[in-house]
C-alpha cells in the first residue's frame, strides 16, 4: 500500500534523496528540508519501494497539502 511522506512545517526542500524505483529502509533519509536555516531529514516510517516523487528540490511549501 503507497504512502505520502509529509512533514508538517513551513519548509524548503533542499535535495530530494531518494528516486523512483528504490528501495528504502524504516528511518532511511527520503529528503532534506531547510527551515529556519536548519536542515530536517524527513525520514521514511517504514521499508518499501519508492513509486512516485512528486516535489522537485529547491521548492518552498507554505502549508500542508493532500493528494486526492
Amino acid at each position: 500500500m503507497a504512502e505520502d511522506v509529509r512533514a508538517e512545517i513551513v519548509a524548503s526542500v533542499l535535495e530530494v534523496v531518494v528516486s523512483e524505483g528504490d528501495q528504502i529502509g524504516a528511518g532511511d533519509t527520503v529528503v532534506l528540508l531547510e527551515s529556519m536555516k536548519m536542515e530536517i531529514p524527513v525520514l521514511a516510517e517504514a521499508a518499501g519501494t519508492v513509486t512516485e516523487v512528486k516535489v522537485p528540490s529547491v521548492t518552498s511549501f507554505r502549508q500542508a497539502t493532500s493528494s486526492p
